[in-house]
């Protein structure tokens, strides 16, 4: 993203509804890396920077599950979306596809992906973390089964949906209980 563009999109916005989205993916280095992203946390954030405060939506989309991460760095990630100026997110947990250098990697040396039970579990607990200023657009992925490698879940998008609000009730929860709250909001 260049100032060019924005500026383009700025003036558009003015008249129409304009969202962009960034595909963050992750805000560890080592996690792009991983996956070959060919860009790291610092550039989104510099996209951002440009972007905000111009009558632009901005969305970003984050993948949850690299095996370069543990439980509390995906957790944290709820944490930072929280202090930047995004209006829209997208969460997938990492799908491994056929066909893929991932599914390469994945059946010479298999990690763990998330299972069902344990990935509600954690989106509960992601959402807790995350501003409720953020719209959710997205909890979840779903490849369609005839590309899918893992995880394997056998869930409908229904059911999946379901599962996360019976989750949210039983624990009595909501999207930004737990938030931490900073000095420095957003800009």
């Amino acid at each position: 993203m260049d100032e060019e563009k924005i500026a383009l999109l700025e003036s558009l916005a003015e008249r129409y509804l304009i969202i962009v989205e960034y595909g963050m993916q992750s805000i560890y280095d080592r996690s792009l890396e991983f996956i070959n992203r060919g860009h790291n946390y610092d550039a989104f954030g510099k996209a951002l920077e440009l972007t905000k405060n111009r009558g632009i939506l901005i969305g970003a989309h984050i993948i949850v599950g690299f095996p370069t991460e543990t439980r509390e760095e995906m957790l944290s990630m709820a944490d930072e979306l929280s202090r930047l100026p995004i209006d829209f997110l997208k969460i997938h947990q990492l799908q491994v596809i056929k066909d893929t250098p991932l599914e390469i990697i994945y059946k010479e040396n298999p990690f763990h992906v998330f299972e069902y039970g344990e990935y509600i579990e954690f989106v509960v607990d992601f959402l807790e973390r995350l501003s409720s200023r953020i719209v959710l657009q997205r909890l979840f992925a779903t490849a369609p089964d005839s590309i899918l490698i893992a995880p394997q879940w056998g869930k409908t998008r229904q059911e999946i949906l379901r599962d996360i609000e019976t989750r949210l009730e039983v624990r009595d929860t909501f999207q930004g209980k737990k938030l931490k709250v900073y000095a420095a909001t957003e800009s």
